[in-house]
């Protein structure tokens, strides 16, 4: 009991650092996304979102998997001081040896590119993947130091923004600070490391070892960062750079809201992963059936809310120029419910199983069916095609994930439970409806007030109906009134 206790507590203190970090990351873009907009205009905001994804790639490649394979390894090593340390160093060489390579690559491809000087800036992202050690804090469980580097790093980035941003011509400057940002969290975290991990005469590093087994999980990642960010390219190849803006934005947007609610797997991922090294799979589909209803409760309003507020949103925070973004945030809004789900059964089930052969045959066809689509819909319909292959992927990944949990366990959702959820969305979102229509100007100060009501109105109607998770309001007697 006394282990079980220590463990919910540090589970809880991890999250409340990662929330509060997701909570930090959901603001300050908010903040700077009309400076940025208004100050880059359209064609710089879809000029960076295009090279950024395309370097994304690279970085993801450099990255070899680690944010999964290295929490997992790590977790389940972390008992083990001498194995620990060896784990940890295989993995890092591993990492900079394949990261080299791939920058050495992506500085050749890039001499045939133009603007050459903005590829060459973002080309720094690579060279932070070599650097990355924040799996190895996942996997021992201190968030705290991940958690705290990034709000540090998040802030110093956010107020050179504010400063430097101001006209199209700052678009070199732009990502400078983009760039150094994720770098300078990188580099910062090695501060944190054990000083005997330094020592590492007679460990027998064999680092090549864990490169297959890592190639498996970089293999589902970049198929996954395939076909969720192979959009903007297709936008770019076959739309104008505002159309890229316009659907960057509106995913950013859903990103932004999609990384607050999954900070949570975050969290359980390495928790998960020890559970059921231990043959604790009964506590282990406990927490999973928790924690899903637990961010159904979020999600499914967050859903419903924002398919009515996305105008106001947009005009708020982006501007006039950016008017096209109001449909398609509304019409994305579905994924803020089937994204989370589909990567809490992927980190807390099948990644915590390794079950790697699943994870990657549902994102193999994926991929494959984002690349056919992508190359119908767009020429036809442009950003809208864009909007119909991301829902059609997502919605297919989602149905996948779900029917292989069935296939193997006993889990069900409690479908009455999500029937509530959805009843008292609806509530919510005639109250939203009716202030809009009795206000005549919303600005930003009203619609925080409508909002707020409104999930007062979503919280009661829950209340009344007894769908309030007990883990929801056990956060909430902790967090402000320091009850447990």
């Amino acid at each position: 009991m006394i282990n079980i206790a220590k463990n919910m507590k540090k589970t809880l203190s991890n999250f409340i650092y990662q929330s509060f970090y997701q909570l930090l990351i959901l603001i300050l873009p908010i903040i700077t996304l009309p400076i940025v907009s208004r100050s880059l205009g359209p064609e710089g905001v879809g000029q960076y979102k295009f090279i950024s994804t395309f370097s994304g790639y690279f970085v993801l490649i450099a990255g070899l998997g680690l944010q999964v394979y290295g929490v997992r390894e790590t977790a389940s090593k972390k008992n083990d001081r001498d194995r620990l340390k060896k784990t940890f160093w295989e993995l890092e060489i591993l990492n900079i040896a394949v990261g080299f390579f791939v920058l050495v690559f992506y500085l050749l491809l890039i001499l045939f590119f133009k603007p050459l000087n903005l590829y060459l800036i973002q080309s720094i992202t690579i060279i932070g993947a070599l650097l990355d050690i924040s799996w190895f804090f996942a996997g021992i469980e201190r968030f705290k130091a991940i958690s705290l580097v990034n709000i540090f790093v998040k802030l110093i980035s956010f107020l050179a923004i504010v400063y430097f941003i101001h006209r199209t011509d700052d678009l070199g400057i732009y990502f400078l600070i983009q760039t150094f940002s994720v770098v300078a969290s990188q580099i910062i975290l090695w501060i944190f490391i054990p000083t005997d991990f330094y020592n590492i005469r007679g460990i027998g590093i064999h680092p090549f070892g864990h490169f297959k087994p890592a190639l498996n999980y970089l293999w589902s990642k970049m198929l996954i960062n395939l076909y969720t960010s192979m959009t903007v390219v297709f936008l770019g190849l076959y739309a104008s750079k505002g159309n890229v803006a316009y659907y960057g934005n509106a995913i950013m947007l859903i990103n932004i809201i999609v990384s607050v609610i999954t900070t949570l797997d975050t969290v359980l991922l390495p928790r998960m992963a020890s559970l059921f090294e231990n043959d604790k799979s009964d506590q282990m589909l406990s927490t999973l059936k928790k924690s899903l209803h637990l961010q159904l409760f979020v999600t499914i309003p967050a859903m419903v809310g924002l398919s009515l507020v996305s105008k106001y949103i947009v005009v708020i925070l982006m501007g006039n120029k950016f008017i096209p973004v109001t449909s398609m945030l509304a019409e994305m809004s579905p994924l803020v419910v089937a994204i989370p789900l589909s990567v809490s059964i992927t980190r807390q089930y099948l990644v915590a199983i390794n079950d790697i052969k699943s994870l990657n045959m549902a994102i193999v066809i994926s991929a494959m069916a984002a690349v056919v689509f992508n190359n119908i819909l767009i020429p036809l319909f442009g950003s809208q095609g864009a909007i119909i292959t991301t829902l059609l992927v997502e919605l297919f990944v989602l149905i996948w994930r779900i029917s292989t949990l069935y296939s193997r366990t006993e889990f069900r959702f409690n479908y009455i439970l999500i029937f509530k959820y959805f009843f008292c969305s609806f509530v919510m979102l005639i109250f939203l409806k009716i202030m809009f229509l009795i206000s005549t100007n919303i600005g930003i100060f009203s619609f925080l007030i409508d909002v707020f009501f409104a999930i007062l109105i979503y919280m009661f109607c829950a209340l009344a109906l007894k769908a309030v998770p007990l883990e929801f309001k056990r956060a909430i007697g902790i967090l402000f009134f320091g009850k447990k």
